[in-house]
């Protein structure tokens, strides 16, 4: 019922507003909630996004990394807001210093695909600030940063190198799903379609025996599910050895990404 979500939502803003403005100014948690209340105030109006919930959502989210700039939950509902508002550059920028301060959080929801491409793509990224980040001082690897790096190697269409770090990550652990799901987006960009499709349908298959509640088979049922679904419907295929040239821009197979609607 959208005019029962509409009250819920005013509600919701009206009770964070009064807490924030009385008993909590100085709680970073609160202001990153209040943030992602007007984001999602603003962005289920029914005549269209609402830019004065939108820079509201920004200022509360900013509040809340200005009360406290260690505290990741709130550069990753900064970034997560500055997504929704289509500000993709800052987002990414805020997503790096979400990922400087935890990078897990990145992966903590279905979004994960959308941050690194945020991260890929923003001119306020440089790539010292990857390096810097995702790539290991002890020598010890880290399958997250290094899938993640991947993942943003992948997003810069570097599509050659993202699989070459793919195959590496996948060598030492050969089920680990958020590999095989860029793996898939590679495949699909080579053209190597009844391959992709494959990969896709064995990446959803190992994400679901990951123990942790659904969060990873989420994230890569967002990334290959639809490709997935266009094998299903297609029906078997033949196999295909041959690496083609590429003809799909990175990305193409993954599903469309959306502006988020729910609190981060």
């Amino acid at each position: 019922d959208p005019q029962r979500n509409d009250e819920m939502l005013a509600k919701s803003v009206k009770w964070y507003e009064q807490v924030t403005n009385t008993r909590a100014p100085r709680n970073a948690r609160l202001w990153s909630e209040l943030g992602a209340a007007y984001l999602n105030q603003g962005l289920t109006k029914r005549t269209g996004p609402d830019q004065a919930l939108l820079d509201k959502a920004i200022a509360s989210a900013q509040k809340s990394v200005q009360i406290d700039d260690q505290f990741d939950f709130g550069r990753q509902v900064l970034g997560d807001i500055y997504y929704g508002a289509k500000q993709s550059d800052k987002a990414g920028e805020q997503y790096i210093k979400l990922a400087q301060l935890n990078p897990g959080q990145l992966a903590s929801d279905s979004r994960y695909d959308e941050r690194v491409r945020a991260i890929a793509t923003s001119p306020l990224v440089k790539s010292e600030d990857l390096a810097k980040t995702f790539v290991s001082k002890d020598g010890k690897p880290n399958p997250l940063n290094e899938v993640t790096l991947a993942g943003i190697t992948y997003y810069k269409g570097q599509v050659g190198d993202a699989e070459t770090r793919l195959n590496g990550i996948l060598a030492r652990n050969p089920n680990y799903p958020l590999a095989m799901a860029y793996l898939t987006l590679v495949r699909m960009t080579q053209n190597r379609v009844p391959e992709a499709q494959k990969l896709a349908a064995d990446t959803i298959e190992a994400a679901r025996r990951v123990n942790d509640g659904g969060a990873t088979t989420s994230i890569v049922q967002g990334m290959v599910g639809q490709i997935l679904a266009q094998a299903q419907q297609a029906g078997p295929q033949p196999a295909n050895p041959t690496t083609n040239p590429t003809t799909t821009q990175p990305g193409a197979g993954a599903n469309p990404t959306v502006p988020p609607t729910r609190k981060p």
